[in-house]
């Protein structure tokens, strides 16, 4: 131990031991080898400074050390009666360069065998069992020291590439699977978040506008008759009846008036035959008067049944149980939406807000034609997904619910036919919008409220 702690230097100390229990032990050759990967290799070898690899002794020797160390177990040769341990090595060892008397201790730091300890005598000359024993003390007093200068007596670069190979040693044995499974996952899982990019979208509520509404108002002063439709209905322009008016008191104005221009048409014929001008132009003027005021009660009766001027659905004008009702000319009756004149309305929340701005604002630096798209789905329709183009922002928040909110109008691009032809969609339907804003990581998507939330409290 004294002769070994001399020494720096590992190469140093790997020859003082060799020697050193050569000379004890007296001893023809001690060599001392180490583990390196998944093979001994010498590291010192008795009053030898300088050998190499290619040398047949030192072959056999590293093959004899091998044979130990697998075994994990002292081998001797000649070995006792009782062995059971394998020693073909050693012998050939032995028999090669020999003939002598060969013990080998493994060197263990704990549990884990790191190396090997060879000793070779003359054959005349047994390690007797006391002399084992106290090879073997040696052998474990002298590793710690051993290992340590040959795990620090490196340049960098060797140290680096040692402590990264020890590592990926313990990564890659199939001890604690479990613990080395779930770390894989976690990685392959932060590896995932930071460098794959998905779809980043602003979620949002909306509720459908229209774009045109037209309305049907009374044509002139009467009463309900019958009513054909409420809100909610579709109707087909120029097809659908939506209400009727009383037509009774402008039928018996229509027969008074036609009785009136009767007689004066008589008188018309009878003036003329009497050669009387006078009384002619008198009885032809009141004739045109009646005639203007029958045109005038034909067009109300004309006007009596209420037609919807447009295709789409009504959004206003609930009349059911109002038979009988008066209404006064020019009264709005009935609101008529047409459904392909739908637009929505989102309600951004303003800590959304920004990244919509910022989005809209980069694709006009592209192309001033180009706009933010998204898709939306009702609640009333929750399968079917409406394609739509952002309008316009409001610039000024509004108060929602307690929240602030921008009001972002959207244009919808392609409504599905399921939608139109059953007239599912209606003006103030709500559900749920999201706007195509670009390609983010996933970190960045699920971490950014509380990012920004952090920065708000400590001012980042």
């Amino acid at each position: 131990m004294v002769a070994m702690d001399e020494q720096s230097r590992f190469r140093g100390c790997a020859m003082a031991v060799c020697n050193e229990i050569a000379a004890r032990w007296d001893c023809d050759r001690v060599s001392l080898g180490l583990l390196k990967g998944r093979y001994v290799r010498i590291e010192g070898l008795s009053h030898t400074e300088k050998f190499t690899r290619k040398m047949q002794l030192v072959q056999d020797i590293e093959s004899a050390m091998e044979e130990c160390l697998d075994q994990d177990i002292e081998i001797l040769h000649p070995a006792p009666p009782e062995a059971s341990f394998v020693n073909r090595a050693t012998g050939e060892l032995s028999v090669r360069h020999g003939p002598t008397m060969i013990l080998s201790l493994p060197l263990r730091r704990g549990d884990e065998p790191v190396g090997v300890l060879t000793v070779e005598r003359a054959p005349n000359h047994p390690f007797e069992i006391e002399e084992v024993e106290t090879l073997r003390l040696v052998a474990d007093l002298c590793t710690a020291r051993i290992v340590d200068l040959y795990e620090h007596d490196k340049w960098v670069g060797a140290q680096l590439a040692s402590k990264t190979r020890k590592a990926l040693a313990k990564v890659l044995s199939p001890e604690h699977t479990w613990i080395k499974a779930v770390a894989v996952l976690v990685l392959a899982f932060l590896l995932f978040i930071f460098f794959v990019q998905g779809e980043y979208r602003v979620e949002s509520p909306f509720e459908f506008q229209t774009m045109t509404r037209q309305y049907v108002v009374a044509p002139f002063d009467g009463f309900l008759d019958e009513i054909f439709v409420k809100p909610g209905d579709s109707v087909v322009g120029g097809q659908t009846v939506l209400a009727t008016l009383k037509t009774e008191d402008l039928l018996y104005e229509l027969s008074r008036q036609q009785a009136d221009h009767n007689r004066y048409l008589n008188e018309l014929r009878v003036a003329a035959r009497d050669q009387d001008a006078a009384k002619r132009e008198i009885a032809r003027a009141q004739a045109e008067r009646v005639q203007a005021q029958i045109n005038f009660i034909q067009h109300q009766l004309a006007q009596a049944k209420l037609v919807a001027p447009i295709s789409g659905i009504i959004t206003s004008g609930d009349l059911e149980g109002q038979f009988g009702a008066p209404v006064e000319r020019g009264k709005e009756l009935f609101e008529i939406a047409p459904i392909k004149s739908l637009r929505a309305e989102l309600a951004v929340s303003e800590s959304r807000i920004g990244d919509v701005i910022e989005a809209q604002e980069i694709l006009h630096q592209k192309d001033p034609d180009l706009h933010l798209t998204g898709m939306l789905a009702a609640q009333a329709f929750p399968g079917q997904y409406v394609t739509f183009q952002v309008e316009s922002i409001n610039p000024v928040a509004e108060v929602v619910d307690t929240n602030n909110v921008f009001k972002v109008r959207v244009k919808l691009l392609e409504i599905p036919d399921e939608l139109l032809g059953e007239a599912i969609m209606r003006p103030q339907m709500e559900g749920v919008a999201k706007i195509d804003i670009g390609r983010r990581s996933y970190a960045w998507i699920w971490t950014r409220d509380l990012i920004n939330w952090l920065r708000m409290k400590l001012w980042l």
